[in-house]
């Protein structure tokens, strides 16, 4: 039983392991943070090869983990909308933490902007309603 118990800990163990190894190398996250309401939160990681990992935390459609591969049109379809966003000209609107407003942060090719939820650009919008409806069932 002791056995057993050391071997499955194990495998989890090095199946976790495994399975991040491409987040650090992430080409695209967005999180969007809590606020005093009913504000979805969660976080999405995209890898350079399409490897998506969401993680539903609260008052979303979906909740928990979801590991998915994208497409290849869906890959270029997100690099295409930060690219005609002009993501890397964009510069962020938080001056000032405010506790009930929800934070958008998302990064592109290494470059991290962040928004309080009522103030992110359109053209960035347009991005986070794609990458949501990417994950939802």
């Amino acid at each position: 039983m002791r056995l057993v118990l050391i071997v499955s800990l194990f495998i989890t163990i090095i199946s976790c392991a495994s399975s991040q190894k491409e987040l650090p190398s992430s080409y695209i996250k967005l999180s969007k943070t809590s606020c005093l309401g009913t504000c979805p939160v969660y976080d999405i990681k995209i890898s350079k090869k399409g490897l998506l990992l969401y993680n539903g935390i609260n008052h979303v459609p979906t909740m928990g983990v979801l590991q998915k591969q994208l497409s290849d049109k869906e890959l270029n379809k997100i690099i295409s909308l930060f690219e005609t966003s002009k993501f890397k000209t964009i510069k962020p609107v938080i001056k000032k933490e405010i506790r009930d407003i929800p934070k958008v942060i998302i990064s592109y090719e290494n470059q991290l902007l962040k928004f309080h939820g009522n103030q992110v650009p359109e053209s960035i919008q347009t991005i986070i309603t794609y990458l949501e409806a990417i994950v939802q069932p």
